[in-house]
């Protein structure tokens, strides 16, 4: 079954999309972040090289670092979701708060909000090809 995962975690995690083909890693210097080793995250360069980490450890095929902030100066994102969409038909959404805490969450079938959830999804990839939002040097791919 196919699915695709867009999460950023509670603000003391690491924030990342899982798609079928890889990882996105969502990065926001307004957020509280902590990196896999428990330390406190205090730059995109930081948060990177702790991506770079964890997709060796995840054996990810693909993993990408977005800077949040960025994307929304550019008007390419107005907010942040927790969304996890199964087989094309499932839409499962934690609401969060502007720190990016959860608030709630749902899950339906309705076809509209499975269909918005996909295009937050073209969304995001559409960041990622925009090298202002795609981090320099952040991407990495299986033979890395």
């Amino acid at each position: 079954m196919e699915w695709l995962h867009a999460a950023p975690l509670r603000a003391r995690e690491l924030t990342t999309i899982l798609t079928t083909k890889g990882l996105y890693y969502l990065y926001s210097a307004s957020q509280h972040i902590v990196l896999s080793n428990g330390n406190d995250c205090h730059s995109i360069r930081e948060f990177a090289d702790d991506v770079g980490k964890l997709h060796k450890h995840l054996g990810s095929l693909y993993s990408e670092v977005l800077d949040v902030d960025e994307a929304e100066r550019q008007g390419q994102l107005s907010h942040v979701r927790d969304v996890l969409i199964l087989g094309g038909r499932v839409l499962a959404e934690s609401q969060l708060s502007d720190r990016w805490e959860l608030i709630r969450a749902r899950a339906t079938q309705e076809t509209d909000n499975v269909n918005e959830g996909l295009e937050y999804f073209r969304k995001l990839a559409a960041i990622g090809a925009t090298p202002a939002t795609a981090t320099s040097g952040a991407r990495c791919a299986d033979q890395d």
